[in-house]
């Protein structure tokens, strides 16, 4: 499913129903986007996931803290999924 602007504005997705909209378990779904609309949709996409993430995970950096995954679940799971499409 491509994602459009109108998307932008729900800030009531949840980070696991934006990576799921990416999901396409044949090669044919990236082989028909040209250059362009692919990096059109992976920034939109990163846009929408980084909007979902709870004000509050940002202070006091908890991303650095042992209990990372507790204290910014969101945070993690973004940086998860960036690592997921740079691999």
């Amino acid at each position: 499913r491509a994602l459009s602007q109108d998307d932008q504005d729900d800030i009531h997705l949840k980070l696991e129903d934006i990576i799921q909209l990416t999901d396409c378990p044949k090669a044919e779904c990236f082989e028909t986007l040209s250059a362009m609309e692919l990096a059109e949709q992976i920034t939109l996409l990163d846009h929408i996931v980084f909007r979902s993430i709870p004000y509050e995970e940002f202070l006091g950096q908890g991303w650095m803290k042992l209990d990372k995954n507790e204290r910014t679940p969101y945070i993690m799971k973004t940086s998860q999924h960036f690592n997921d499409v740079s691999n």
